[in-house]
């Protein structure tokens, strides 16, 4: 009878853990609909259409197409408009295409309250993308920190570690995140196994001097080749983080700022 017992509710907490992730993998892919993607057909009219502006820098008008061979909507690749009606902690999308990532990002007044909340605020162990409660989401600050779950679905940051597999970086050493006035293009210089504690969740340094340390350090530390790559004390990063099956560590991501664009609306 124990073991009937026992037998009985393991296949329930399986059940309800197949469950969980389902109904966050709907949600998520529910949400892919606000981000416009490349078709055949879109691909060829951007190549012939020199109108198809989306965003600019100081100088010059960048076309989606050069941006990222990818086509964008004349105002945003995401439809920010519509899902801030859904959630308005929204800041931004996340975009690693090496890695098959693509979330939206939040950012609340604490660490805690999307761990176990989706991007509809549904209760679910998968929560949400989110973004250090104490960062600017303007990407301003030395290191700005976005934390998401390990899922062994490869859902979230499930697929984070994969960075470190033959062929994965060098085949695209970017990341993206879109916000509603800017599109932000990151160079990833960095992959490793951190503690919790570690010197790489510091937001701002006191001095470029120190700055310049941790980044010597973290290049220096990296599981990851990266040496086309040069940081200094003047960048601005982003440190994409994970947990591990260890409690006392977290995988990291790390990409220095490269490019920003303005939306032109």
């Amino acid at each position: 009878m124990i073991a009937l017992a026992m037998f009985l509710f393991s296949g329930i907490s399986l059940l309800k853990a197949y469950m969980e992730y389902k109904k966050g993998s709907v949600e998520y892919d529910g949400l892919e609909t606000y981000v416009t993607r490349e078709t055949d057909t879109d691909k060829a009219t951007i190549d012939e259409t020199e109108s198809e502006f989306v965003y600019e820098t100081e100088n010059d008008v960048i076309t989606g197409h050069t941006i990222k061979k990818r086509l964008y909507s004349k105002k945003s690749i995401v439809d920010f408009d519509s899902l801030k009606k859904i959630n308005s902690d929204l800041v931004g999308w996340l975009l690693v295409d090496s890695l098959d990532i693509s979330y939206p990002i939040v950012q609340t007044d604490n660490n805690d309250y999307y761990l176990h909340k989706t991007f509809e605020k549904q209760d679910n162990f998968a929560g949400c993308i989110f973004m250090e409660y104490q960062n600017h989401s303007d990407f301003s600050d030395n290191n700005t920190i976005i934390y998401g779950h390990n899922m062994k679905n490869g859902s979230m940051f499930g697929k984070l570690r994969k960075i470190l597999d033959d062929g994965v970086y060098s085949k695209d050493p970017y990341f993206w995140i879109y916000t509603e006035e800017k599109v932000y293009k990151f160079h990833i210089f960095s992959a490793r196994t951190v503690s919790v504690d570690s010197e790489s969740y510091t937001l701002q340094f006191a001095t470029p001097d120190d700055f310049k340390s941790y980044l010597d350090d973290v290049v220096g530390k990296s599981e990851l080749k990266c040496d086309s790559v040069d940081v200094d004390a003047n960048d601005k990063i982003t440190t994409l983080s994970t947990c591990t099956g260890d409690e006392s560590t977290r995988f990291v991501i790390q990409g220095k700022l490269v490019r920003t664009y303005k939306a032109v609306r």
